[in-house]
């Protein structure tokens, strides 16, 4: 089935498994330039909703996949790059969860990170976003479907037969371009950050945006001596055990049980 209000499509995969394809491009705003943020519209929600009901009453588990993010990955990513998550996903996210949509795939981000969002009903919606094979950490998924659950195994691509050195060439790039998108948005906030403070901080945002794209991020020596400095130049101390910087579940190599996500409302 075809939603009339935008491209997204129901597909079936087999009797007891659907595909729905949801649409979040805002091309009736397209004028001279692209739009990087999404937007479900209401019509879509709609078409959404009665789907997911329908599948309900069949036994039926559908699978989501979307290109913006529908939940968060990553503390303040809402604050900072709100343009990756389509408009409204708290309430939306909630929405999906308690009408049944369990496990939704998304991109957007270029990132390999895995989160979760468990509504105020109890119901949990994961959100499995795949990285990108046109840069770093050239990630993809191998993933199982069975009756019981969804296996999820990532890969990495680190070189190729025309550049042994793939992996760590386009790590450093990346580096280097997340370096010049950090000052941009810090000159850009107007605040008076004092020039040492600014490169610091900098430097974190780069080393936490390397290790978020390649998921299941760690608080190793180099990033823990950062946060340190920047900590001390606000007149602060940190200790390890303080921090985490992945949301849980992990990112890649992960086992959903179906079994686990019957809507609370549907037990009796």
């Amino acid at each position: 089935t075809r939603d009339e209000a935008s491209l997204s499509y129901l597909a079936e995969i087999n009797d007891n498994t659907w595909l729905m394809s949801i649409d979040a491009n805002r091309y009736d705003e397209h004028t001279s330039t692209s739009i990087t943020g999404g937007r479900i519209k209401e019509e879509t929600v709609e078409w959404i909703l009665d789907n997911l009901n329908e599948a309900r009453q069949k036994g039926i588990v559908v699978l989501g996949m979307m290109h913006h993010g529908l939940v968060e990955h990553m503390p303040f990513q809402n604050a900072f790059f709100s343009e990756y998550l389509i408009e409204n996903w708290q309430i939306i996210s909630e929405m999906l969860a308690d009408a049944g949509l369990n496990i939704i795939f998304t991109g957007h981000f270029h990132s390999n990170d895995i989160t979760l969002r468990k509504s105020v009903a109890g119901n949990i919606i994961y959100d499995v976003e795949t990285a990108s094979l046109a840069q770093y950490p050239f990630a993809y998924r191998i993933m199982s479907l069975t009756d019981s659950d969804l296996s999820i195994d990532s890969r990495f691509v680190t070189e190729i037969p025309g550049n042994p050195n793939l992996e760590e060439e386009y790590r450093n790039r990346l580096e280097r371009i997340t370096l010049r998108v950090a000052e941009s948005r810090l000159n850009s906030l107007g605040l008076p950050f004092p020039p040492q403070l600014k490169t610091v901080l900098a430097e974190m945002i780069v080393r936490l945006n390397l290790a978020h794209v390649r998921g299941d991020e760690v608080v190793d020596e180099e990033m823990l001596g950062i946060i340190k400095s920047f900590a001390a130049l606000l007149g602060n101390e940190v200790e390890q055990e303080e921090y985490s910087l992945d949301f849980p579940p992990k990112d890649n190599k992960l086992i959903i049980e179906l079994d686990s996500l019957i809507l609370i409302n549907d037990i009796k």
